[in-house]
Formats: structure tokens, C-alpha cells, sequence
């Protein structure tokens, strides 16, 4: 194959594909990318087994073809090459790259040994705004799990029904919800399980993107961006009714800004020891009292200004809980609904954007 292309569009596509090569040992060809020149453009493609990406480069095609060579040591080649255009050409298994005055050559394998990522036609087909699903994303993926002894908690729940997706998470001891608008009513409702790390990867393939278009099969997702193509398994699971623990009501409301209560959080994280990292929140008349103590370094207490309605009530959280559940936020003033030591705080944005509600459980004292 020859081909050349800028170095910006040929990195930029090298980090697309690089979160899921490598992470499985068992085959060493899965540390490769597959590079192919055809129809005019170059196509990366990497993928654990698990989740698969596809990213194509726009350049100046002379010869088609195809290899893999290492991904991470290409990588970090290309990344200290000049600003210039970049020549890549093969024999049989070795690709040459050449930038300016710098050349390189790479030994491969055989591009019939890499895995076939597979494709997908059927299923159900929608399409989203990426900048809003993203911002989904963002207010949802801190809350699953990693524990692989509840596969169905290692993942989001999407939800889709009529004209809204909804994406959920949570690891038992906390909850993130979020809801997408859809340009167009679905087909048919659905409702299926993510895997974490394809989340991840999705939310890297969506940056500056406008739009994507789903397909749910059966058993797997793929999402198509005009430079992307990402494919990943699902989760085979039920994912757990988190809507019987959603508090109906809260008979206490405190209104604040999110960054005066991030930063007495953090402050008080200073104060936090042990597994439960514990922070108490007390309200008052006209404030917030946030509180850690230490039994050998000492105590900070912050009284954070806030309009409070309901009462008085005193329970302690773990401090990163409360720091995730706030930093996923979008709005500078938030809203916590807060009812006694055994059920869960709800913090919601307050103003336009109310798409996003993240729960808390507190810790029993």
C-alpha cells in the first residue's frame, strides 16, 4: 500500500483506535492496528474482541493495501514527527513511515491474522446529537461499577422509548440518571446494557462530533459517525428496577452554588479517614454545614450560604460520592433533596438543563 495523509488527521485517528488494543493478552496480534488503503481512504481498525473501532483518514491514495503493525509504538512515533504530510508504504509486511527528514520501519503482522470485526445491518435505528449525548455521558458514567461479580452493574442502562433515551448507572451505593431528546420518535422501545469500557470508547469516538446513528441488535451496539464506526457486545443481563428507590418527595430542600459546595467538600476530604471517607451535611436557616473530623489530625466545619427549605436534618455521606455526584452536574447552582439516614440524597441541576439527577445513599452511623 502507499499512501499520504497530514500528520494532525493520521494522530488524531491513531488515538480513536487506541483505547482498546492491548487489553487482551491472550493474543499479541490485538496490540495491532489494521491499516488499509481503499477507495481512496486509509481505515484504522483495533478491537479487544469486546469492542471493535473503525476510523478512516482522507488523503492521497496511490496503492491499495493493507498490514498491522504495533499501535502503541506507532503512536508514539508519530507523535514526535514534524508537522508535515506522512508517507506510508509496505513490502509485504513492514510498514515505512516517512515524515520530513524522519523515517521509520515497522515490522507487522499479516493482516488475514487480525481478527474480523464484525458488521451490522439490522436492528433497531436512531440517531442522536452528539454534543447531548455526550453530555449524558458525562453525567452518568462515574456511578457504574467495575466489579465484574455484577456484570449487569458494569455497564449503562440504555432506555429508549418514544422520543427519549434514557442512560442510568449505579454501583448499589450510588445512582446517576440522564435523558436524551431524540430528533425522531423510535421504532420500537428497547432497553439494554453497555459495557463500561465500550461507554468510554464511545464517549472518546463522539468528541467534536455533531451527530451518530445507533443500531441495537441482538447482543450488540453499533454507532456511526461520518469518520467512526465503534461495535461492541452488550451486556446479557437484567438490569436492576433502580426506580423503586427513587425518593417521591423530599421534605428537605437546599438550594446552593456547586462549586462553594465542591469546595467545602474537598476541604473536609482533607479530614476524612477510612473506608467510609465520611462527611456530614447539616442544614441550617441559611446554610449548609458540611463537617469532618479526624481523630488524630483534628476537625473543619464550613457553612456554605444556601436557601433552605423543610427543616433540619444531619447525615453523613462519604465525601467521594458527593464530590462524583457534583462534578457530573451541568449547572452552577444545584439542588439536594434530602430526607433522614436511610434514604438517599437526590442532587439535580436547578435552572434549564434538569436532564440529569444523580442519588447518593448516606452512610449509617
Amino acid at each position: 500500500m502507499k499512501f499520504i495523509c497530514t500528520k494532525e488527521h493520521f494522530q488524531k485517528a491513531l488515538r480513536g483506535v487506541s483505547g482498546v488494543a492491548g487489553r487482551n493478552p491472550a493474543l499479541p496480534i490485538l496490540r495491532h492496528v489494521l491499516l488499509k488503503v481503499e477507495r481512496g481512504k486509509l481505515r484504522l481498525a483495533a478491537t479487544d474482541l469486546e469492542v471493535g473501532v473503525l476510523t478512516w483518514v482522507g488523503g492521497k491514495m496511490e496503492e491499495e493495501g493493507m498490514t498491522t503493525t504495533p499501535l502503541k509504538q506507532l503512536t508514539e512515533y508519530v507523535a514526535n514527527l514534524p508537522s508535515d504530510h506522512i508517507h506510508l508504504s509496505t513490502i509485504k509486511e513492514t510498514l515505512t513511515v516517512m515524515c520530513g527528514p524522519a523515517r521509520a520501519s515497522f515490522q507487522g503482522e499479516t493482516a488475514e491474522n487480525f481478527p474480523l470485526i464484525p458488521t451490522m445491518s439490522e436492528g433497531i435505528h436512531f440517531s442522536i446529537l452528539a454534543p447531548e449525548f455526550t453530555s449524558a455521558l458525562d453525567g452518568t458514567l462515574y456511578a457504574a461499577t467495575l466489579d465484574d461479580t455484577r456484570p449487569e452493574l458494569s455497564g449503562l442502562l440504555l432506555h429508549g422509548k418514544g422520543t427519549v433515551l434514557t442512560i442510568a448507572a449505579t454501583d448499589s451505593y450510588r445512582l446517576a440518571e440522564s435523558h436524551v431528546n431524540l430528533p425522531n420518535p423510535l421504532s420500537k422501545d428497547f432497553r439494554v446494557i453497555l459495557p463500561i469500557r465500550a461507554a468510554h470508547e464511545l464517549r472518546r469516538a463522539l468528541e467534536g462530533e455533531e451527530s451518530a446513528s445507533f443500531t441495537i441488535g441482538d447482543g450488540q451496539v453499533l454507532v456511526e459517525t461520518p469518520t467512526t464506526h465503534l461495535i461492541s457486545r452488550l451486556i446479557n443481563g437484567t438490569y436492576p428496577d433502580y426506580t423503586q428507590i427513587l425518593p417521591q418527595e423530599s421534605p428537605v430542600a437546599v438550594s446552593l452554588l456547586r462549586h462553594d459546595l465542591l469546595r467545602a467538600i474537598r476541604a473536609a476530604g482533607v479530614f476524612t479517614s477510612g473506608e467510609a471517607n465520611s462527611v456530614l451535611l447539616e442544614t441550617a436557616p441559611t446554610a449548609l454545614r458540611v463537617t469532618a473530623t479526624a481523630q488524630e489530625l483534628g476537625e473543619t466545619v464550613t457553612d456554605v450560604p444556601a436557601e433552605v427549605h423543610g427543616g433540619t436534618v444531619s447525615i453523613h455521606f462519604n465525601h467521594r460520592f458527593l464530590l462524583d455526584a457534583l462534578q457530573a452536574l451541568p449547572s452552577e447552582r444545584v439542588r439536594l433533596g434530602l430526607t433522614n439516614a436511610s434514604i438517599p440524597a437526590v442532587f439535580s441541576p436547578e435552572g434549564k438543563e434538569r436532564n440529569t439527577l444523580a442519588l447518593v445513599m448516606p452512610i449509617k452511623t
